[in-house]
């Protein structure tokens, strides 16, 4: 079984908290020009102003998770089938925002490969 899934997870501390709002004021264009349909977005603010905002996707998810004590944002991404890919949303992420990231972790996960069964 091969459903063609994608898992990106970014965890970046960037320069300072001006790039973690335009992050998050920004990533709905990102999606767009990338032809993703959001199907959803939902958002909570925390008492630190930290935030967790999901998107549904179409294709299946993203979400982000900020700490602005620590500049840090994590944004998980998973994308399935032909509309979406995980990478390209995570590489346009990092190349727009490659200036302003002080550290950066990535890693990608394929989703559905299934090897064998039990």
């Amino acid at each position: 079984m091969n459903i063609n899934g994608n898992m990106v997870v970014l965890d970046i501390i960037f320069n300072n908290t001006n790039n973690i709002k335009d992050l998050i004021d920004n990533i709905e264009y990102i999606l767009e020009d990338l032809d993703v349909k959001i199907i959803r977005k939902c958002k909570h603010v925390f008492p630190n102003n930290g935030m967790t905002v999901l998107y549904l996707l179409s294709a299946s998810h993203l979400a982000i998770h900020t700490w602005p004590e620590y500049n840090l944002v994590t944004v998980d991404i998973f994308t399935c089938a032909n509309e979406g890919n995980a990478i390209e949303i995570s590489n346009t992420i990092i190349a727009k925002y490659s200036e302003c990231i002080s550290k950066i972790s990535i890693n990608k996960l394929p989703r559905g490969k299934i090897q064998e069964e039990l």
